[in-house]
């Protein structure tokens, strides 16, 4: 759908015939995304399904499932998660084309960061009644900053589904890799519980 062509005869006019165009961009926008709303939900439901799972597993079930993977420092509990997100994301990301085929990048990193966040949120719901102390700040840290993950894995894999270059996809993970370590250079205590 185009964009609506307002003339204007003046500074004004033009102003408020760019107002109005990006008002109906991002309607058509967020109705886009509203179009895709069942299959976030169901996605996110499976989600977070999966996260109380490996929550159980890791934290409450009497199984000796070690904490990493051996001669590693990569968390198995996380490897879990990533794997699953992934495989959700996947799925989620080919019935999203399905339902709208000229679907953009941001379109689909945006479903999938829902699905991350809606997921999150809840599990962390039933997670701050775990804490004995300061439950809200775990609450909103744990929701935002996983979320923040869950995008950047969300871009990766919508990026992946729609442009299919494997190349320009591995460089942005290159490239986030070594800006993940410089900042863990400069602060290395900024992903330690506590700090």
């Amino acid at each position: 759908m185009e964009d609506l062509y307002i003339p204007a005869t003046s500074d004004i006019h033009r102003s408020y015939a760019n107002v109005f165009v990006l008002r109906r961009t991002s309607n058509l926008y967020i109705g886009e995304v509203k179009q895709f709303l069942p299959t976030i939900l169901k996605f996110a439901a499976i989600f977070f399904v999966v996260l109380l799972i490996q929550f159980w597993l890791f934290d409450y079930s009497d199984w000796k499932i070690p904490e990493t993977i051996p001669n590693t420092n990569i968390q198995t509990s996380g490897l879990l998660i990533v794997g699953a997100l992934m495989v959700i994301l996947t799925s989620a990301g080919k019935q999203f084309l399905k339902i709208s085929p000229s679907s953009s990048v941001t379109k689909l990193t945006l479903a999938g960061a829902l699905i991350g966040f809606f997921s999150e949120f809840a599990f962390q719901i039933i997670r701050a009644f775990t804490f004995d102390s300061d439950c809200f700040r775990h609450f909103w840290i744990g929701t935002l900053s996983t979320s923040a993950c869950y995008t950047l894995i969300a871009f990766f894999e919508s990026f992946q589904l729609k442009t299919k270059r494997t190349g320009m996809l591995i460089l942005y993970i290159v490239i986030l890799i070594i800006v993940g370590n410089i900042m863990l250079y400069f602060f290395p205590d900024m992903f330690k519980p506590g700090a």
